[in-house]
């Protein structure tokens, strides 16, 4: 795996993935081994949430500008999947692809990468959207600003020519082979003895 920097923005060079942006990066905490002995499957949540959180801060949406609007971004929907054993101490970052974006709404990819062997970690899908707090009604969606928006553009422009991953078009469930021979189709009912 090879870091660039463009501009201001680290990003990072993956062997199928292109160039996607860099968001966040960290180490396993001891908080976040489980009974198995490595990393349980929650911590990847937290990690992919503090990516995000990083992210908003990137196109604007800081503590300050939640402070100052009483705007933050909620998730409306979230999708991982495990693809290695993290262990305490391992080294990582996470990076990510904005795949569609609109007023109020962005749908992201994100890729979480050891941070020395450049192996897959675990893969994650958000659907986000920008929402005003109030504390006298229920929170409601908002458009972004025109900055947010545009600096959320730029990225999206900036990573429109990856390819979208399988993992995204995929669906969760139980994938069954179809029965290929007699005795296969006999033992599933498909066809009579």
């Amino acid at each position: 795996m090879r870091l660039l920097k463009n501009g201001d923005t680290t990003h990072c060079r993956q062997r199928d993935m292109g160039e996607m942006t860099k968001v966040f990066s960290g180490r396993v905490l001891s908080e976040w081994i489980d009974y198995n002995g490595h990393m349980g499957d929650y911590a990847y949540a937290i990690i992919f949430s503090d990516a995000l959180t990083s992210f908003m801060g990137m196109i604007g949406v800081d503590a300050a500008y939640r402070s100052r609007t009483h705007c933050t971004i909620y998730t409306l929907e979230i999708r991982i999947a495990y693809l290695n054993e993290c262990h305490l101490g391992q080294k990582f970052h996470v990076v990510q692809q904005i795949l569609d974006s609109d007023s109020k709404r962005f749908h992201v990819f994100l890729s979480m990468i050891d941070g020395e062997t450049g192996q897959e970690l675990a893969v994650c899908e958000q659907l986000l959207m920008h929402m005003q707090q109030s504390p006298d009604a229920p929170p409601k969606s908002k458009p972004f600003p025109e900055d947010v928006a545009e600096r959320l553009s730029q990225y999206r422009e900036r990573e429109a020519g990856l390819a979208i991953p399988d993992w995204v078009r995929s669906k969760i469930g139980i994938r069954r082979r179809t029965p290929t021979t007699t005795v296969e189709r006999q033992r599933h009912g498909l066809q009579r003895r």
